[in-house]
């Protein structure tokens, strides 16, 4: 059995209003089980409501295409520091755009 945690975290912006929610998951697998799972059953759509979502995503979750279950217009995806420009990166944001 693996343990996963969800966090909802609110994002406000310079007015004060709600822009939408930073959407933690931790598991083993650096959350990307979590995530998959949440995709799956509808409980992401649930969490978020109807703002947009916040998410970390990590090089290998954004190249290896794990995020094509999550729609681009509820998503906005919070990119590593030191993620490279290397042209698979560089496709596969293009691919979720």
């Amino acid at each position: 059995m693996s343990d996963s945690c969800l966090v909802r975290q609110p994002v406000f912006g310079t007015s004060g209003a709600l822009t939408g929610y930073e959407i933690r998951y931790s598991d083993s697998d650096e959350g990307q089980q979590a995530l998959i799972q949440s995709l799956l059953s509808g409980t992401f759509d649930l969490v978020r409501g109807r703002q947009p979502a916040f998410v970390a995503c990590s090089r290998a979750q954004l190249v290896d295409n794990t995020l094509h279950m999550m729609d681009p217009k509820s998503a906005i995806l919070m990119l590593p520091r030191d993620i490279d420009d290397a042209p698979e990166v560089v496709e596969a944001l293009a691919r979720f755009r």
